[in-house]
């Protein structure tokens, strides 16, 4: 595939998470923030793709600038803590200041967009990044047991995998309960890096620099029964937005190998998508002795 620096990749995995820069000043209660979009934005990238007498240079630059954030301005805000409840809005530059906030746990909102949780601590000073994002994915499937009855309750929770070498490995895992008839949803899973899966379409190894997560593991528990090898599923985290990108990234390296030199790797698995939903997700676990 198309050589990309360091510099580049790192580039690539530090935007894998949705969210805010923010710094505390004159105490905890005062919180000065610049939001950020890091929705990929492949506009620049697809007339690249398309262009057959686009340079490598001109690829990279492009890659770069789809999951370059950027800054959220004039947009409306919106924090929930508890019972407290308001709206800031961003300036022209993306940067909002709010006074007088209490120690906990806040929800931010955007609109179409959506972030992870701002804990504020009684720290004089501390910086959160949280990317927010539009094109978040959601998984739905079925718990049953082993002769296919829905079970309620189970614990279902999605975890990246592998874990990554840095991070909250907490914060990064999204959980749920199925419902009586045995079906979960979860969401808020960010889409596999273009890059990356372009790499795994082509049968490499999209995890060999072991500094980031590509797949999702699913994993469901319940008391009373336990795993039989279907009870968890690994898959990549994709969109059908992501994915028509990702054929073409690779279409356009074909184009620039020569014929002996291009993959012809075998279909890679894929799960079923539609609308940023992956769905079918079929886990099974097994009543105990």
């Amino acid at each position: 595939m198309l050589p990309l620096s360091r510099k580049t990749v790192l580039l690539f995995l530090a935007l894998g998470f949705w969210g805010f820069a923010c710094t505390f000043a004159d105490g905890p209660s005062r919180l000065t923030c610049l939001v950020l979009d890091a929705t990929p934005a492949f506009s620049r990238l697809q007339v690249v793709l398309e262009n057959n007498h686009a340079t490598e240079p001109e690829f990279s630059e492009a890659l770069q600038w789809a999951y370059a954030p950027r800054p959220l301005a004039n947009t409306e805000i919106r924090l929930v803590g508890g019972k407290e409840s308001f709206s800031v809005r961003t300036d022209s530059d993306g940067m909002f200041t709010r006074e007088n906030l209490g120690e906990q746990v806040y929800s931010l909102y955007a609109p179409g967009r959506k972030a992870a949780l701002l804990s504020l601590a009684p720290v004089k000073e501390q910086n959160v990044r949280l990317l927010l994002r539009s094109d978040l994915l959601s998984i739905r499937g079925r718990v049953v047991d082993t002769a296919g009855n829905p079970l309620a309750g189970a614990e279902v929770t999605a975890t990246p995998e592998p874990l990554p070498e840095a991070g909250d490995v907490e914060s990064l895992t999204r959980s749920t309960r199925s419902a009586t008839n045995g079906t979960f949803e979860i969401s808020d899973i960010p889409p596999a890096n273009v890059w990356f899966l372009a790499g795994y379409l082509r049968g490499g190894d999209p995890t060999e620099f072991g500094q980031h997560s590509f797949f999702i593991k699913l994993e469901a528990k319940a008391q009373g029964y336990s795993g039989t090898g279907k009870g968890s599923v690994v898959l990549p985290p994709v969109s059908e937005e992501v994915l028509g990108v990702a054929r073409k990234i690779n279409a356009f390296v074909d184009r620039r190998s020569p014929a002996g030199d291009r993959v012809h790797a075998p279909d890679r698995p894929l799960p079923e998508m539609k609308d940023n939903v992956i769905s079918n997700i079929l886990l099974i676990l097994e009543k105990t002795p």
